[in-house]
This record gives structure tokens, C-alpha cells and sequence, in this order.
């Protein structure tokens, strides 16, 4: 395990001051996903609205939230709640009719702030209406939560529009704040999209970083389109411990520089109550890990989980489900791992029983031992159970400490243990790659000149089964002895390079 990783207790009493403005809510994440600021001219200035959602794991209140352009206020009324994968309307009618805020449905807003009493002073319904319309103002947008904190804020480019002091409007169960946007430090998201008259500015995709300018709106529903990607993402890999009392969840981003995206937090749920569903009543954990180029999170105990994680440009958060246990034995087992150094190369070989329960096997490598770097997938077969693997790496890398990473179809991962390179410092090296075996040996010879090779397999008896002769040039090459018709046992390999250089190897054949 990682020297970095942070262990988490889900008793674990969070100190939010500490954390994030916006990881506040600690239950999810809500966050601006679609806006009209200049609707078309049969809709009318009414029309305009404001998208939310909840990215996840678990619900959010959003009730005494204020939504704000940094001239008027809308307070959401006290006891909303907005569930994973919930998008939430605020708009100036009780009805947008298609196409003015969806292009193939009608949209009931779930807030209406003509009619609601809870703005700060009466919005235009004509004109600018709520936000500054015209294709180049760089209009704000600021959800902030019930204590004036931000949970999410964009405007199209810098600067933003010039705010006046508002103090909210006191409702039901919420209390009123003042605020000046200018005189608040917010992380905004510049959007980078002029307005454009009957053009809502939509996420690409929900919850992702980028924004296009769209006749055709979807509030109320999914941004999503078919084969687009989020600018950020993750693979989820989770380990659990050999005395089946819990496990791990490790996070990896797969982004060729993945520095760019730390510091990445989190917001982990955790099914304390075992119904299979995440409500107020189960635990959340929040987090911050500013190392790349994974997050570990270990110490879980077993159960059901969500996660959603987020990086530091406060969008394309990556969910994820996932399960610790029950403890259970697998379904492969990894009999060997060798790293050493041939000539200007690295040798990498392992030999893997049941091989086909697996979905990827990945080389990691290491600097200082303990953080580990996704190198490359080893191929292998997927329908074959017993694999003897070897992989080829330059020896210019910067990495001296390697490990295989297993990882099955329900994303459970295995580690073998860590090698360091063993620098071979003779002219000549044999290497058995994969050990036990089932068709075929394979070894590799490491010379430095042209070189007669002679392999001879013997039995416990003594008795010569095979003998065969190669001729190698410089360099490393692998020779291959086929033992498909020997029956399966424990045989004894012998070799020699020249006239001086002899090696043996005791080889299981399944």
C-alpha cells in the first residue's frame, strides 16, 4: 500500500472548515448544469432558467440555497431535496413549453421566481429579465449555500459583470445573508460561450467541464450524447485484505499527465444501514489527496459504497459504485514475478493459473518503492487458464521498483510483490520465463556475441527427454522448447551457453 494513501474510518467526524467551500454539502455535489440567459423572442423574457444537479453519491438539501446573477436572488425554499442523479428547474413561468427550455417536451420548473416570494426584489419580466442577455455579456451564475459559501459559479470570460450588495430574502426556515459577489473570493469556471438569442448554454456532458451554446435544450434531463468523454476520468481498482476483515479502493486517472489534475477530492458513501440504497441515514466521508497519480483510500470495511471524486478544476467528477467483500478465495493465482536487466532492456516474466478470470494485467512502476505509475497492459489470453507472460521495457526508464497489478471483471485487484531491477553485470544470462508451465518452455539467452546454445530436459530420474541445439545472435533472444506430450510433474531443465556458462532450472509442468 501506498505510503500517501488516506485511511478512513467511517465513523470519521469530518471538520468541514477544513475541507473545500464546495465540499460543504458532503453528501454530493450540486452543481450548475444548464442555463437560458437570452431565450428567443416567442418565448420571452420569462422563459429564462437555471439547471441543477446533483452529481452524487447521496442526496443533497438544497432547501435555503441562493441562486444569484450578483443583482437578484432566489432563495430555494427550505427542505428541498435533490437525490443523486436529480436535475432541479428555477425559472420565471410555472410552464416552459417546448422548444424554450426543452426541445421535446414541456418543462414544469420546479421553482418559479415570479411567484415564490423568495427573491430579493421583484425580477424584470421584460428586457434583461434576469440575467444581462446580449451575445457578449459575461453574465455570473452562483449557486451559494445557506451561509453565503460557493457551491458552484461560472461566467463566460473575465471579468465578470459589475455586482451590487443584496441581502436575501427570509422565507420559511431560511434565514436571510447579505452579499457582494466582487467583494467574495470565488473559483469561477469561465463557460467561454457567447449567448445567442433562443440558445441555452448547456454541459456538454452532465457534470463536465466543457460547455456549448445549443438550440436544442435539455433542461430537465441529461446533457449526454452519445460517444462524447469526459475531459477527466478515473479506473477503480479495489483490493481487499488477506484476513478478510475489509479492503481498499484505489483510484487511478487516466490522463497522460495526470499531475494537472490534483489536488482531487471526495465524497465517499458508505450503505451503513445495508438497504442498498444511499439516503441521509448512511455515512459520508469527505477527503482531499494532492499527490498523483491515484487516490487510495484503504481501511474500509466491508459493505456497499458510492464515490464521487472531483479534481481541482471543479468539474467531469467520475462516479462510482462499488463493494468490499464478502471475502471470498480467487479465482487465479499468480506463481511468479521477476524483473531483471538484459543487456540495454528489462525483462519482465510471470507465469498466472487461472488467467482467464481476469480482465487486464497491468505493469506499474516506481521511483521510490511505494508510488506506483500505470506502465503498460501485459497481453495475454483471456481464454487460456494457465499464462506463462513476458514483457519487454526499455531500460532508459526512469522507474526502478515494478509490480504487477491483476485486476478481475467485478474490478477487484491484486498486487504481486514489488521488484527491484537486478542489473545483471555478466556477458551471458539464461532466464526461464514462466515457471510452472503447460505447452511449451520458454527461456531467454542474454550474449554479447554470437553463441551456441544446448538445452537439454531431464526427468527426476535422470533420463534425457529432450535435447535440442540454437544458435543466438547478440542481444536477447527467446528460444522455446514445446512440451505439450510430457506428462505433467517436476523436471529439470539444463543449459549452456558456449563452452563455459551453464545453468540449471527446475521446472513444473501442469
Amino acid at each position: 500500500m501506498k505510503a500517501k494513501s488516506t485511511h478512513v474510518l467511517i465513523l470519521l467526524i469530518v471538520i468541514l472548515f477544513a475541507l473545500p467551500d464546495r465540499m460543504q454539502a458532503q453528501t454530493g455535489r450540486v452543481m450548475i448544469n444548464e442555463y437560458m440567459p437570452w431565450p428567443g423572442n416567442a418565448c420571452g423574457t420569462t422563459s429564462e432558467f437555471v439547471e441543477l444537479f446533483n452529481m452524487g453519491p447521496g442526496p443533497v438539501n438544497i432547501g435555503c440555497y441562493v441562486l444569484t446573477d450578483g443583482d437578484f436572488s432566489v432563495t430555494i425554499p427550505a427542505g428541498t431535496v435533490m437525490y443523486p442523479g436529480d436535475y432541479y428547474v428555477i425559472a420565471g413561468q410555472s410552464l416552459l413549453i417546448a422548444p424554450c427550455a426543452n426541445f421535446t417536451k414541456n418543462v414544469v420548473p420546479d421553482l418559479n421566481w415570479n411567484t415564490c416570494n423568495c427573491t430579493n426584489a421583484p425580477i424584470p419580466a421584460f428586457g434583461d429579465g434576469f440575467f444581462t442577455d446580449g451575445g457578449f455579456a459575461s453574465e455570473q451564475v452562483v449557486l451559494l449555500t445557506p451561509y453565503g459559501t460557493e457551491m458552484d459559479a461560472i461566467f463566460r470570460q473575465f471579468p465578470g459583470e459589475t455586482s451590487s450588495l443584496i441581502t436575501t430574502k427570509a422565507s420559511p426556515g431560511c434565514g436571510s445573508f447579505t452579499f457582494d459577489l466582487d467583494l467574495m473570493t470565488i473559483n469561477y469556471e469561465t463557460i467561454g460561450e457567447s449567448a445567442g438569442r433562443g440558445n441555452s448554454i448547456a454541459r456538454k456532458l452532465d457534470g463536465g467541464c466543457g460547455w456549448v451554446k445549443d438550440t436544442q435544450q435539455t433542461g430537465s434531463e441529461t446533457n449526454n450524447t452519445p460517444g462524447a468523454r469526459y475531459e477527466f476520468t478515473m479506473s477503480m481498482f479495489i483490493t481487499e485484505d488477506l484476513y478478510c476483515t475489509g479492503g481498499s479502493a484505489r483510484f487511478v486517472v487516466d490522463q497522460t499527465r495526470p499531475e494537472d489534475w490534483f489536488p482531487v477530492d471526495y465524497i465517499l458513501a458508505y450503505d451503513s444501514d445495508n438497504d442498498g440504497q444511499f439516503t441521509f441515514n448512511d455515512t459520508y466521508t469527505t477527503g482531499i489527496d494532492y499527490t498523483s497519480p491515484d487516490v487510495v483510500i484503504s481501511g474500509l470495511p466491508y459493505g456497499y459504497y458510492a464515490i464521487s471524486l472531483g479534481p481541482k478544476q471543479s468539474c467531469s467528477y467520475q462516479n462510482f459504485t462499488f463493494a468490499i467483500g464478502p471475502c471470498s478465495t480467487l479465482g487465479y493465482k499468480l506463481h511468479s514475478f521477476d524483473a531483471d536487466k538484459f543487456m540495454n532492456d528489462l525483462l519482465f516474466t510471470a507465469s498466472i493459473s487461472g488467467a482467464d478470470e481476469l480482465a487486464d494485467i497491468v505493469l506499474e512502476g516506481s521511483t521510490n518503492g511505494r508510488d506506483f505509475i500505470k506502465i503498460d497492459n501485459v497481453k495475454y489470453s483471456e481464454t487460456s487458464n494457465m499464462q506463462n507472460l513476458t514483457y519487454t521495457l526499455n531500460g532508459n526508464t526512469p522507474y526502478t521498483y515494478f509490480r504487477l497489478m491483476m485486476v478481475d471483471r467485478d474490478h477487484k485487484a491484486s498486487y504481486s510483490e514489488v521488484k527491484r531491477i537486478n542489473v545483471i553485470k555478466g556477458p551471458v544470462k539464461m532466464k526461464l520465463a514462466g515457471n510452472p508451465v503447460s505447452n511449451q518452455i520458454r527461456l531467454y539467452a542474454s550474449t554479447t556475441r554470437r553463441e551456441n546454445v544446448e538445452i537439454q530436459l531431464v526427468n527426476a530420474a535422470g533420463q534425457m527427454l529432450q535435447h535440442q541445439k540454437f544458435n543466438v545472435s547478440a542481444g536477447t533472444s527467446l528460444l522455446q522448447l514445446p512440451v505439450d506430450r510430457i506428462p505433467a510433474g517436476i523436471y529439470f531443465l539444463r543449459t549452456q551457453i558456449g563452452d563455459n556458462y551453464v545453468e540449471s532450472f527446475r521446472v513444473i509442468k501442469q
